[in-house]
């Protein structure tokens, strides 16, 4: 379980050590002005590389696993949402083409991870949705919710038709 959580959390380390800076604006005294003025709120696109890691799970049982190194054009892009130069949330899209470590099957991956951030900007959760599809007729889809302060995660659903495992 703990090397599950780490393959989860390496991912998302990769995805969020990307980073952003919020650039410096000079200070403006408008100490006069009265009106209240509201927070900087924006949301950022950006795409990096990294290496990518998902278990396989079927009835409850880890079957596989699907690994890919750092390869060009197999990109991440995310969607981030700050207040104040503070991420908020973030969400990561992957598309991309993986190969099964316990059968050699090719699969196309499909996966979207939200992750939460708590009013210190640090992690408060994520949620993970992965779609695979393999050329040999595997079809996998997998939920995963990690709650960050209990450190528990959560697999609540994972659908395996057609699946050789």
């Amino acid at each position: 379980m703990k090397a599950l959580v780490k393959l989860l959390f390496l991912m998302v380390f990769i995805c969020f050590s990307a980073g952003c800076d919020k650039q410096n604006d000079p200070y403006v005294d408008n100490s006069n002005d009265l009106q209240l003025k509201s927070a900087e709120s924006r949301t950022i696109n950006f795409d990096m590389t990294g290496e990518y890691y998902t278990p396989v799970i079927c009835d409850g049982e880890t079957v596989d696993l699907l690994y890919l190194p750092e390869v060009e054009g197999q990109d991440a892009h995310i969607t981030a949402h700050l207040v104040d130069g503070q991420f908020v949330w973030f969400i990561v899209h992957c598309k991309l083409t993986i190969t099964s470590q316990q059968t050699g099957e090719t699969f196309k991956v499909n996966d979207q991870t939200k992750v939460i951030f708590d009013e210190n900007g640090e992690y408060e959760s994520f949620t993970m949705h992965i779609h695979a599809k393999g050329d040999k007729g595997t079809h996998v889809i997998m939920f995963f919710d990690f709650d960050w302060a209990s450190q528990t995660l959560d697999f609540p659903k994972g659908i395996c038709p057609q699946s050789d495992y």
